[in-house]
């Protein structure tokens, strides 16, 4: 999975489907155990299980 970007502890990586697409476009963040999903257009979290701060 390509990462995007890498800052604070935090990493974007986005998944990329080849073909019919079957999700909306959408990337993941990660920090240390947690996860959260965002779609792209318009940016909307999706799942999210990271701290607020």
């Amino acid at each position: 999975m390509p990462e995007i970007s890498r800052f604070l502890g935090i990493i974007i990586r986005m998944y990329i489907e080849s073909g019919i697409q079957r999700h909306t476009p959408h990337f993941h963040v990660y920090h240390q155990d947690n996860v959260a999903v965002f779609s792209i257009d318009p940016v909307e979290m999706l799942e999210v299980d990271l701290p607020k701060r």
